[in-house]
């Protein structure tokens, strides 16, 4: 009784007040690196980058900024479509060559390829992403800088034969942290 007595007179009165804070603090701090945090919060906000009346819903458009003399970069965005039909083609005014591209695996090699089409579904959410579809930029007719928006139209033909030209705003930086992986999106088969 008389240790115990002895350490309260050396500490002062604040000792059981600091150790029940930091106790908090800690255990505040745990909770935060748990694995149940709240999903919502982990969320990247969406940034929507096509009209609202478009075939296509398009979000979170960016590209890669450029350095000087680069001739080349990629585009990146979410397409989700309101009908079935083919996403067939891209075009931009800071681009002579603008190209939808897969990159996958062939083997152990790692193969880029341009495509004619990509078929979207009704509902169906197709990411452009850096290691699987993207935007090919090629022939720059300007420098690509970070946070200077540029337009690319994205070309949609619908499975009833109506085709459209959806204009995109990219803003060229860093990707939105996503945290899904890349070149994915919600049709099942294979690439």
């Amino acid at each position: 009784m008389n240790l115990l007595k002895l350490k309260g007179n050396l500490f002062g009165p604040f000792v059981g007040p600091f150790f029940g804070l930091l106790l908090g603090v800690v255990v505040l701090g745990m909770a935060g690196c748990s694995k149940h945090e709240d999903q919502s919060a982990a969320k990247a906000v969406e940034v929507v980058s096509s009209p609202a009346d478009a075939a296509l819903k398009v979000v979170n458009a960016w590209a890669r900024p450029t350095v000087a003399e680069q001739m080349a970069t990629g585009a990146y965005m979410k397409i989700t479509s309101n009908k079935d039909g083919m996403i067939v083609g891209v075009t931009s005014p800071v681009a002579e060559v603008a190209e939808i591209h897969e990159m996958k695996m062939e083997g152990d090699v790692m193969r880029m390829r341009a495509l004619e089409s990509i078929p979207v579904k009704a509902g169906s959410t197709i990411e452009l992403a850096p290691g699987g579809y993207h935007v090919m930029l090629m022939g720059l007719n300007q420098a690509v800088n970070e946070g200077k928006a540029f337009e690319i139209k994205v070309q949609f033909v619908g499975s009833d034969g109506g085709k459209s030209e959806i204009p995109v705003s990219v803003i060229p930086g860093k990707g939105p942290a996503s945290g899904e992986k890349s070149g994915t999106h919600s049709d099942p088969h294979k690439h």
